[in-house]
């Protein structure tokens, strides 16, 4: 007689719904992380292929092949899954609602930088209003002035990772750095490049404490927190328009006019990948948490044409995971990645039939999912910042309005009754409408 102890029972799990014919094909997952930045471009290749695979047979990213029972199963809270291009934490349905807070914003001027406003750690809203910078704060009714340059700050500020030091491109090629405690200009240079014949369009402040900004002319200068020069090279050959670095700070990426986006290596401030982009670039950001992914917004030079695209851009392999094509009448004026939740954040300006016009702020999953939109504005928001610590949004436009949005629908606020547009008053450039 056979030992009973020696043999083993065998089991045949339940197959109700599976499409088993899918699993002759089934490629083994490799265990490499590579959207953090390692492994090959067919290893990537054949990651997304499983990934789809997964999606087919089971519904869910699922790493057991046969479902052994029935019960629910959760997705990642903050991870990659079927059909999702990049991580990110969904909602599961509307909760941004109305503006918490609007402020009145009469002059202020868009041109090709955007960088005229920013949040600062300690959740102090700057903004440049007649040359000079002006804060807001929520515990303040009115904005005050902080800075006494003699009307030079020019085209863009950019507060440190501290909140305590404003870094300023002012006129004549000038650099300044503004200690807010001690309200008074720590120190001033020039840039490099050429004195007189350019101004600074970008400033980014790293986590090192470090300043790099750009200008007019294509020139890129890394600084120390006390403006002493580290390097400089020339990173386009016309005005650079946008710069942003990656979660980690491996990576750094600049558009400009003459038609290429250029990702660097942030350490040795060398160049990667170098991509021509015939049309205008009106945005990039990099994800919160995956360096190599990158989202580029891009619309037509000619404007008759009115085309819009997104695309989402893999560092690592060094091409395009995912392009998303708009209809004719479509433009994209600004977008950001969600620091809190990975979302996509973009912008858009419609044009319709008999000459008429929309703009919407919409919240994105993937390219083809809205999860959420914000609509307040009556003209284009080319501008959106973050604060970090009460996880809200502000946007401004050529309306003349920056609104503040409960991005994660937490505060459950009303919507303030909006009054007329206020002077030009110096105290009174923003003005909290409760």
């Amino acid at each position: 007689m056979k030992n009973s102890s020696s043999t083993a029972d065998r089991f045949i799990p339940r197959r109700r719904g599976k499409d088993m014919d899918l699993s002759n094909y089934l490629v083994s997952s490799s265990t490499q992380n590579y959207e953090n930045g390692s492994g090959t471009k067919s290893d990537w290749q054949k990651r997304i292929y499983t990934q789809t695979l997964w999606s087919c047979m089971f519904g869910l990213n699922r790493k057991d092949v046969l479902k052994f029972s029935d019960g629910a199963h959760s997705s990642p809270k903050y991870g990659i899954v079927p059909n999702q291009l990049w991580p990110v934490k969904p909602r599961k349905k509307p909760v941004i609602g109305k503006p918490v807070t609007i402020l009145d914003m009469p002059g202020i001027e868009f041109d090709i930088t955007f960088s005229k406003m920013d949040w600062s750690k300690n959740g102090d809203l700057a903004c440049i209003h007649e040359h000079e910078v002006y804060v807001w704060h929520e515990n303040i009714q009115n904005a005050f002035k902080i800075t006494e340059t003699g009307k030079r700050v020019n085209n863009c500020i950019k507060w440190n990772n501290t909140g305590t030091r404003l870094a300023m491109g002012l006129k004549m090629s000038k650099i300044a750095i503004w200690n807010v405690q001690q309200e008074k200009k720590e120190v001033e240079v020039t840039c490099v490049c050429c004195p007189t014949y350019c101004y600074i369009t970008c400033l980014v402040w790293t986590k090192a404490n470090k300043l790099i900004s750009t200008c007019s002319r294509g020139y890129m200068t890394l600084w120390t927190k006390r403006l002493s020069l580290l390097r400089q090279i020339m990173a386009h050959s016309k005005f650079i328009t946008y710069v942003d670095i990656s979660c980690n700070e491996t990576y750094l990426v600049t558009s400009g006019l003459d038609n290429y986006v250029r990702i660097w290596n942030l350490a040795q401030l060398s160049e990667i990948i170098k991509l021509y982009i015939s049309v205008n670039v009106k945005g990039l950001s990099f994800h919160p948490t995956r360096e190599p992914f990158l989202v580029l917004g891009l619309c037509d030079v000619d404007y008759r044409k009115c085309k819009s695209s997104l695309i989402l851009f893999n560092v690592l392999v060094e091409n395009y995971i995912a392009r998303k094509d708009f209809p004719r009448g479509t433009f994209i004026d600004a977008l950001s990645f969600c620091p809190f939740s990975g979302e996509l954040v973009v912008s858009y300006y419609f044009c319709k039939e008999d000459n008429k016009y929309d703009c919407e702020i919409a919240v994105h999953s993937d390219f083809d999912t809205k999860v959420d939109c914000m609509k307040y504005h009556s003209d284009r928001v080319v501008c959106l910042i973050w604060n970090k610590n009460t996880q809200e949004l502000g946007t401004a436009g050529v309306d003349e309005d920056l609104c503040i949005w409960d991005f994660l629908g937490k505060a459950n606020k009303q919507v303030p009754k909006k009054r007329e547009k206020i002077q030009h008053s110096p105290l009174n450039i923003l003005e909290c409408f409760k």
